[in-house]
């Protein structure tokens, strides 16, 4: 493991850079940051060790989502909670075959009825430009 010269060292660079409201709340400021600074050497051994898995993230989806929005909501769509990747896929795609015109009243409809989506021009203007971060290649 590292010396103690390089946990004091970290500790104080993680200290320094934590907010302290009272002098009370710096002793245990100082105590986060020697645990935090610990955390990180433990891992770091780790890793040069060769015993840290390191894995590719499970969902290419948004580990967030928009609660105050519908569950169809671009935002949604995109989330690991209600996103479905098909879907989005099947969106983007048709976004794609059917681009921007200057009169969005009739592609709203015909989007609304193919996906069951209830989306306005807003939503579609931001589907466009959102989705296809997540469309499978």
């Amino acid at each position: 493991m590292a010396n103690e010269n390089d946990l004091d060292a970290m500790a104080f660079e993680i200290f320094k850079a934590s907010p302290v409201a009272s002098p009370i709340a710096a002793e245990q400021v100082a105590i986060n940051s020697y645990a935090k600074a610990k955390a990180f050497m433990a891992v770091r051994e780790r890793n040069k060790s060769g015993k840290l898995e390191q894995s590719a993230p499970a969902s290419k989806l948004a580990p967030f989502r928009a609660p105050n929005l519908p569950d169809k909501h671009p935002h949604n769509l995109v989330s690991q909670e209600k996103g479905d990747l098909g879907l989005i896929n099947r969106i983007a795609k048709f976004l794609d075959e059917n681009p921007p015109t200057d009169n969005p009243d009739e592609l709203v409809p015909k989007l609304n009825r193919a996906f069951d989506l209830g989306w306005r021009a807003p939503e579609i203007s931001l589907a466009r430009v959102l989705l296809p971060d997540y469309v499978s290649k």
